[in-house]
């Protein structure tokens, strides 16, 4: 059975990557740290209950030997962990999946291009101003110097705000969700601007995008999930067929719904 390594795999995406994979019949190897958020992680882990096809290592994946279980029958390794930043880090790991030959995955953000996302192109400057643009600026920098140096084959995603289950508590659709619910107010009471929709995607429907890339023929390539209009980039639409299944307002429903459950299993799990 072909495995996949996944780092930040107790993470929001890595969480969601990770069941999608396990689904697919996957043997997942989860990289993640109980130290931080342990509570949250905990349920996450328990959701996968006894199955026997994930593989967790509880460590910071910077000290974990990755080479251990970075083999020939590894298929993907994606690098998602967002708590960890120590860029030069980095820089083993494509060196590890050159050596295996094994593509690597890398989430990285739209915000490397700054708060107000132009319309990207090849040639578009790299103006990031948040320090999550500013990290992941760095992190694509790492990864691009050692393209000069070694052959290897890379995907990264430049992604929109996500949202959805499990979203971290200080992401903004989060907090306004959960201010809603302590306040008894129903969905209609949330209205959102076009602009503002346009800068999310449900969890859903990013992990179905990257799964039709990375299961594609591919040596390296860069996917902005940008908006043309009122759909996404044509390189999305014609490379890869794909369109949003979930509107802003079924996603928000359907994170609403998860946090309902899981206030009332622990009134204080958001606190």
């Amino acid at each position: 059975m072909k495995k996949v390594v996944v780092t930040g795999a107790l993470q929001f995406i890595g969480y969601h990557l990770s069941t999608r994979l396990l689904n697919a019949g996957y043997d997942v190897i989860g990289i993640d740290s109980l130290a931080n958020q342990r509570e949250r992680k905990e349920e996450m882990l328990l959701s996968f209950g006894r199955n026997a096809n994930f593989q967790f290592i509880d460590s910071p994946w910077t000290e974990v030997e990755l080479k251990k279980f970075l083999c020939s029958k590894t298929k993907f390794m994606f690098h998602y962990d967002q708590e960890i930043i120590a860029i030069e880090s980095n820089r083993k790991i494509p060196h590890i999946c050159a050596e295996k030959d094994i593509p690597l995955i890398v989430l990285s953000s739209l915000e490397v291009f700054g708060k107000q996302v132009p319309d990207v192109t090849g040639d578009t400057l790299l103006e990031p101003v948040t320090e999550l643009g500013k990290q992941k600026a760095r992190l694509e920098a790492c990864l691009f110097s050692i393209l000069d140096e070694i052959e290897y084959k890379l995907v990264i995603f430049r992604l929109p705000h996500v949202y959805g289950p499990w979203q971290d508590k200080e992401e903004c659709v989060h907090k306004l969700l959960y201010a809603h619910l302590k306040a008894n107010k129903t969905m209609q009471n949330v209205s959102m601007k076009t602009a503002f929709v346009k800068k999310h995607m449900y969890i859903d429907d990013v992990i179905e995008l990257m799964w039709l890339a990375v299961n594609r023929k591919f040596d390296y390539e860069i996917y902005d999930v940008t908006y043309e209009g009122d759909g996404l980039n044509s390189k999305i639409r014609n490379e890869l067929s794909f369109e949003p299944v979930y509107t802003f307002e079924d996603g928000l429903k359907k994170q609403r719904e998860h946090m309902l459950k899981m206030l009332q299993f622990n009134p204080l799990i958001y606190e």
